[in-house]
């Protein structure tokens, strides 16, 4: 678990996990803006664009309120290659 305060030090690690070639997946707790339950928190829909400023073409994002030929293109895309940090909510825990 990652708090606002260590920032630096997630995207620090984020780097190096990038510069080795390997993958990040990022779980957050809501999928979308305005959900009631740990609302002080960033959605991933609201994460998902912040990634894709820092990362713009190395993002993908899968939760469960996207269809379900999303949600596998996105995970396709981490495992061709395409894209190397996902951004989901438990959804890719639990499949």
């Amino acid at each position: 678990v990652w708090r606002q305060h260590e920032r630096r030090g997630l995207m620090d690690g984020v780097n190096s996990t990038l510069a080795k070639g390997k993958k990040v997946i990022v779980v957050y707790p809501k999928r979308e803006a305005g959900e009631s339950e740990t609302s002080h928190l960033p959605s991933a829909e609201e994460a998902y664009d912040l990634w894709h400023a820092r990362f713009p073409g190395r993002v993908r994002l899968a939760h469960g309120g996207l269809d379900d030929a999303t949600n596998t293109r996105s995970i396709a895309d981490m495992r061709e290659g395409s894209a190397d940090i996902l951004i989901s909510t438990s959804l890719v825990e639990v499949g």
